[in-house]
């Protein structure tokens, strides 16, 4: 499998039981686009996020810009420092992420 680098990241997995959120993992690691969706690692340690699981991503704004993923169950918040890339990713993946 072939992974394109986009960013260093900051990231958070919040899974939702009765419309709380509660943190899963979070961590510092990079961001990486790959071939059958977007990957975040950290330490050795790889979180794929297939897009056939993506149903929605949104942009984040402010001092540090992100993206977040959304899959059954969970959210997943990535922050950076390369806002043009992230923010084109979202545009890249939007035309092949699943309608909720």
């Amino acid at each position: 499998m072939l992974a394109k680098l986009i960013d260093d990241v900051t990231f958070l997995f919040k899974t939702f039981d009765d419309h709380r959120g509660y943190r899963v993992k979070q961590g510092e690691g990079k961001l990486y686009l790959s071939e059958d969706g977007v990957l975040v690692s950290e330490e050795g340690s790889w979180y794929n996020l297939p897009l056939k699981m993506i149903y929605d991503i949104n942009r984040i704004e402010g001092n540090q810009p992100g993206l977040e993923f959304k899959i059954p169950g969970m959210d997943v918040i990535v922050k950076g420092n390369k806002k043009e890339f992230l923010w084109a990713l979202r545009y890249v993946l939007l035309p092949n992420v699943r309608s909720s």
